[in-house]
């Protein structure tokens, strides 16, 4: 049986979500009929594998973000719509790049039990694009991964897309945030989304994360990262159960006790919101919720670790900004 891999970035079981759309526009393709990608120019690119209809602006099938420096390639490997990724360095001739990978557990998944041998190249995926052997496990702080000592990635009838909101890895580490490749403080651009149901708005890192298609019953909003890493929701509900803010509070309190593997490090209620924060594996989770007009509305997110510090300071704008607005 052929063996794969391929860990989904963050589980969304946790806050309920679906996979987010992702615009693209295509540029030209496919690759080896029409270019090649040894032949590119210096610079940043996004290849995807299949070419989706005219009336469908979304990346399509398996994609490859990467940057080019004379053969050299450094690039994310993934999955649009599954979170899965892994990051490759190497060489490139003609279509093909050949070298080494990166693969990130994420926190909340079992370690794998076997690995690829030595002396045999696997499947990555179940596309048959990118072949890797000769694994190794590796552990930098919490962080664990699967290094790939030979991995071959075929870029034949590829199609090139804009580079979207992501930009290619600086290297290949097992450092999740260094491949993340989050912006500083300073280049984080926020937009404001409002929700006109339940009469709530909130700051979102647009350079950061993507809005998905508001869901059909207008409660709220979800937004990810490209990488699928870093998971915001926003939702409303009416008190049809005719609860306190206090008597919502303890149930979320309860469900963070009762079984699950989270550590609530920080709580708080006030006259009419609770926060409610800390850790889930190597996952931290932040949740806020308002209490006005007889409403419920809740902000969740949830990121790795080892984005801490520097992701904390973007998760208190977005809490502070979380507010209720007015219906006029």
């Amino acid at each position: 049986m052929k063996w794969y891999l391929c860990f989904p970035i963050l589980s969304t079981v946790f806050l309920g979500l679906s996979p987010i759309a992702q615009s693209a526009e295509l540029i030209k393709g496919p690759t080896n009929a029409r270019f090649t990608v040894e032949s590119l120019p210096n610079g940043n690119y996004r290849l995807c594998s299949d070419r989706p209809p005219s009336d469908i602006q979304r990346v399509s099938g398996v994609c490859f973000r990467f940057r080019k420096q004379g053969e050299d390639i450094v690039g994310e490997y993934y999955y649009p719509y599954k979170g899965s990724r892994t990051c490759i360095t190497g060489e490139v001739n003609n279509n093909t790049v050949t070298g080494q990978s990166v693969e990130t557990i994420p926190g909340n998944a079992d370690m794998p039990s076997d690995l690829p041998r030595q002396d045999t190249m696997e499947n990555w995926g179940q596309d048959g694009f990118l072949q890797v052997g000769r694994a190794q496990l590796e552990t930098e702080g919490s962080i664990n991964a699967i290094r790939y000592r030979s991995t071959l990635l075929h870029l034949k009838d590829f199609y090139q897309f804009n580079l979207g909101q992501g930009k290619p890895p600086q290297n290949c580490t097992t450092d999740t945030q260094e491949m993340a490749n989050l912006p500083t403080a300073n280049e984080i651009e926020y937009q404001l989304y409002t929700n006109p149901r339940f009469y709530y708005r909130v700051k979102y890192p647009a350079n950061i994360l993507t809005p998905q298609p508001p869901p059909a019953n207008g409660d709220g909003r979800e937004f990810q990262s490209t990488d699928g890493q870093i998971i915001m929701r926003v939702y409303g509900s009416h008190n049809a159960l005719s609860e306190s803010l206090n008597e919502r509070y303890q149930q979320v309190l309860q469900q963070d006790s009762s079984g699950s593997n989270r550590e609530v490090m920080y709580r708080s209620i006030n006259d009419n919101f609770f926060v409610v924060s800390g850790y889930r594996g190597n996952m931290v989770f932040y949740r806020k919720t308002i209490f006005d007009n007889n409403m419920f509305k809740t902000l969740e997110l949830s990121y790795h670790r080892s984005f801490q510090p520097e992701f904390d300071a973007v998760v208190g704008e977005i809490a502070n900004s979380f507010k209720s607005a007015n219906p006029n």
